[in-house]
C-alpha cells in the first residue's frame, strides 16, 4: 500500500510559520489522511510503458485519477503538495548524468566483458592453432595475471591523475593488445598481447566501478549498477557465442572486433565524460610531526611523488611469483622440486611483506615519515576492517566461479563431447538465464525490498558452491541437459553477488571509494587467476596421468599405433573410435577433478558470509555520510555480523518506534 506523499527537506526548511495576527492557518507540513493507493496504481505515471499497461490492467480508476490528481476521488484525497523545484533540478540533473554515464562507458564495459569471454570457446582453437594444447591455461592466465595484479594501482593512480586520463589509458592497453594478438604468429608475441589486453581490462573494469561510485548516493549508485550488472550479464551471455562464431571464420576475428569499440571509446569518453569525471584527489601526507593533513598536488611531478612505489613493487613481484609457482607445480616441474617450492615460498614472503610495508605507510609510521609524500596503495587502516576483509573472500570465489564456468565448460564441450567452437559457445548461453536471475534478484533486493545488501551477498554465498558441486556431479555422468541446468544455478549464485559488494564496500567506507573499490576488483580476477591457476595445474596433471593409464606420453598419444599427439582438437577428433573414447574420458576426468579443487574453497564462502555485517540503501548525500558519518551510520551501517544482529535483535524488529543501535567501527 502506498503512503502520503510527504514533504522534503527543502519543503520543511521554506513552509510559512503560524502568525499570531492571521486568521487562516499555516500550511501544515504534515500530509492529511487520504486513501492509500497501490503500487500498482502508482505506475500509471511511469515512464516504462510495460508499467504502464500493468497499472491500467490491475488498479482501479479511482486509484489511479487519485494518482494522476484527476476527478472527484483526487479532490476528495486532500490536498496535493506541489513538486519542490529543487528536488525537481536535482533530478533532472541526476538523470542526464546517469545518461552521460550510460552513453560511455557502456560501450567499453560491453568490449570489456567480450575481452573475458569471448574467446571462452575460442581458447581450445588457438592453443591448437599455435600447437600449444598443453599450455592451454596460458591463453587465459597471461590476460588474468596482469588483470589482477595492476587493479589495485589504478585505485591508487585514479586518485593522483584523475578519472579521466585513467580510463583512456585502460582503454588504450586493449587496443594495443587486441592488435597484437590479431596479428601475431608466435605464441609468445600473442602471449604479450593478451597481457597488456589484461592491463586495460584492469583499468576500465576498476573506473568504471569507481566513476559509478563518485558523485552519487548509495542509492543512485545501486541504481547506476544495476544498468551495468544488466550489461555485463548480456556480455558474459554474448560472448562466448559471438566468440565460437567468430572462432568458426577465424580465432584472430575475436581480437579484431575490439579495435573499432576502443576507438569510439576513446572519442566519446573525451567529449562526453572529460568534465564531468574527478579529477586528481587530495592526498593524505604526514608532517615531521606525525600530523596528518589533505594537500593538493598540482604539478605532474608532484604527482608521481605521491605513488607508492615500494607497495607496487613488492605486491606485483610476489603476486607474479606464487602464481608463477603455481602454474609450473605439477605441469612442467614436480611440486617438491625447487622450481616450484622457490617461487611459492618467495611469492607468499613478498605478500606478507606487502602488508606490513602498508601497515608502516599508514601516517605517522616509519615509512610514512622516511616518504612523507607517498600515500599507501592499500592503507592497513582498510585492509584491518571485518567486513572488507570477509567481502574481499566472498569477491574472491565469485572470482573462481565466474572464470571457471567460462573456460572449463569450454574445455568440456569442445574436447569431451566434440563440439565445434560455435556450438560449445551455445552451451554456455545457459549461464546466462542463471547470472540474470541471480542479477535481478539483487537488484530487487538492493533497489526495492528490504533494500539491503547483506541477503544478496549472503543467498549467494550459498546458491554457487551448490551449483558447482552439482555441475561437477553432471560432468561425471555426461549429462548435457543436468550440465545445462545446473550451470545455470552457479550463475544464480554469482549473478546475485556482482553488485551488492561494491555498494556494500562503499556504504562502509565512503570517504576511500577509490580504494575500496579497487580493492574489490582486484580479489574477483585473483579469484579467477588463482582458481584457473589450481584447475589448470590440476587438468595438466589428470591429463598427463590419464594419458599414462592408457599407454600414451605424457605429451599426448604419440603412440606408434596412431601417429598423432593430442596437442590438436582436429587430431584428437580424427582417432581412431576406441581411442578416441579414451581420450574423452581421461579429459572428462581432469575437467571433473578442476572443480573438485575449488569446491571447498567457494563452499568455504557460505560460512564466511555469516561474519558479513550490512549496508542499508539510502538516498543520502555522499558528502553528508563522509560530514556526519557517526549520525549517516546510525540506522544504516551494521558494521557487526548481521545475522548475529538479527538474532539479537530480533525482538526490536517489529517496534518501529525504536532507533536502531549499531556498533561503532571495528
Amino acid at each position: 500500500m502506498g503512503k502520503p506523499k510527504e514533504p522534503c527537506q527543502h519543503q520543511r526548511d521554506t513552509l510559512p510559520l503560524p502568525s499570531q495576527d492571521s486568521e487562516t492557518e499555516p500550511l501544515d507540513p504534515t500530509p492529511v489522511e487520504t486513501k492509500e493507493v497501490s503500487r500498482v496504481a502508482k505506475w500509471v505515471n511511469s515512464r516504462s510503458f510495460a508499467k504502464k499497461g500493468i497499472s491500467y490492467l490491475f488498479s482501479s480508476k479511482e486509484d489511479r485519477d487519485i494518482v494522476q490528481g484527476k476527478g472527484a476521488a483526487a479532490a476528495n484525497a486532500g490536498p496535493v503538495l506541489p513538486e519542490c523545484e529543487i528536488c525537481k533540478e536535482d533530478k533532472k540533473r541526476r538523470r542526464k548524468y546517469r545518461w552521460k554515464l550510460i552513453l560511455t562507458l557502456l560501450l567499453p564495459n560491453f568490449m570489456n566483458s567480450l575481452d573475458l569471454t569471448v574467446i571462452a570457446t575460442a581458447v581450445p582453437e588457438i592453443a591448437s592453432d599455435f600447437n600449444r594444447i598443453s599450455q592451454l591455461s596460458w591463453i587465459v592466465n597471461a590476460f588474468t595475471l596482469t588483470s589482477t595484479a595492476f587493479v589495485l594501482a589504478y585505485g591508487q593512480f585514479s586518485d593522483v591523475f584523475g578519472r579521466h586520463w585513467m580510463l583512456q589509458f585502460g582503454i588504450f592497453f586493449v587496443l594495443i593488445g587486441s592488435l597484437i594478438c590479431a596479428l601475431s604468429h608466435s605464441y609468445s608475441l600473442f602471449l604479450f598481447g593478451r597481457a597488456l589486453q589484461g592491463l586495460g581490462y584492469a583499468g576500465i573494469g576498476t573506473l568504471t566501478k569507481i566513476i559509478l561510485s563518485d558523485k552519487v548516493s548509495l542509492k543512485e549508485n545501486s541504481t547506476n549498477n544495476t544498468i551495468f550488472v544488466l550489461l555485463n550479464g548480456i556480455s558474459f551471455g554474448c560472448g562466448p557465442v559471438i566468440g565460437g562464431y567468430l572462432t568458426a571464420v577465424d580465432w584472430r576475428w575475436c581480437f579484431w572486433i575490439n579495435l573499432p569499440m576502443a576507438a569510439i571509446s576513446h572519442v566519446a569518453v573525451f567529449f562526453v565524460m572529460r568534465k564531468e569525471l574527478l579529477g586528481p584527489q587530495p592526498q593524505i601526507v604526514t608532517d615531521e610531526h606525525g600530523n596528518t593533513m589533505s594537500i593538493e598536488r598540482y604539478g605532474f611531478l608532484e604527482k608521481l611523488s605521491v605513488i607508492d612505489y615500494g607497495g607496487i613493487t613488492i605486491f606485483i613481484t610476489g603476486a607474479c611469483l606464487f602464481i608463477l609457482g603455481l602454474l609450473w607445480g605439477g605441469a612442467d616441474y614436480h611440486w617438491t622440486s625447487a622450481a616450484v617450492l622457490v617461487p611459492l615460498i618467495v611469492g607468499i614472503l613478498l605478500i606478507i611483506c606487502f602488508f606490513y610495508y602498508e601497515h608502516l605507510m599508514e601516517p605517522g609510521n616509519a615509512m610514512a615519515k622516511v616518504f612523507p609524500n607517498q600515500t599507501a596503495m592499500l592503507p592497513w587502516s582498510l585492509l584491518r576492517k571485518r567486513d572488507i576483509g570477509v567481502l574481499s573472500y566472498l569477491n574472491f570465489t565469485t572470482g573462481m566461479a565466474l572464470f571457471s564456468a567460462f573456460y572449463f565448460v569450454s574445455v568440456y564441450f569442445t574436447i569431451v563431447e566434440g563440439y565445434p567452437a560455435w556450438r560449445a559457445g551455445v552451451q554456455l548461453l545457459y549461464y546466462t538465464p542463471g547470472l540474470g536471475v541471480g542479477a535481478y534478484l539483487a537488484i530487487f533486493i538492493c533497489n526495492v525490498y528490504p533494500k539491503q545488501t547483506w541477503l544478496p551477498m549472503f543467498l549467494g554465498s550459498w546458491i554457487e558452491p551448490l551449483g558447482l558441486g552439482l555441475l561437477a556431479y553432471a560432468l561425471t555422468i555426461r549429462n548435457v541437459a543436468m550440465v545445462n541446468g545446473f550451470l545455470a544455478l552457479s550463475g544464480v549464485g554469482t549473478g546475485i553477488r556482482f553488485m551488492p559488494g561494491t555498494l556494500h564496500a562503499v556504504g562502509m567506507e565512503p570517504k576511500r571509494i577509490a580504494r575500496v573499490v579497487s580493492l574489490m576488483g582486484f580479489v574477483l580476477p585473483l579469484g579467477g587467476t588463482l582458481g584457473l591457476t589450481m584447475m589448470g595445474s590440476v587438468f595438466n596433471n589428470e591429463l598427463a596421468k590419464g594419458f599414462s593409464g592408457i599407454g600414451a606420453g605424457s605429451t599426448g598419444l604419440d603412440g606408434k599405433d596412431t601417429g598423432r599427439s593430442a596437442q590438436s582438437i582436429d587430431e584428437i577428433q580424427a582417432l581412431p573410435a576406441p581411442i578416441l573414447d579414451l581420450v574423452q574420458e581421461v579429459a572428462k576426468k581432469a575437467v571433473v577433478w578442476s572443480y573438485v579443487a575449488i569446491i571447498p574453497l567457494v563452499g568455504l564462502g557460505g560460512i564466511v558470509a555469516c561474519f558479513l555485517g550490512n549496508v542499508q540503501i539510502t538516498g543520502a548525500n555522499p558528502d553528508d555520510m563522509v560530514d556526519n558519518e557517526a549520525e549517516t551510520k546510525k540506522g544504516e551501517v551494521i558494521d557487526e555480523p548481521y545475522l548475529f544482529w538479527l538474532l539479537k535483535h530480533r525482538r526490536r524488529l517489529g517496534n518501529k518506534t525504536e532507533p536502531v543501535v549499531t556498533k561503532g567501527d571495528a
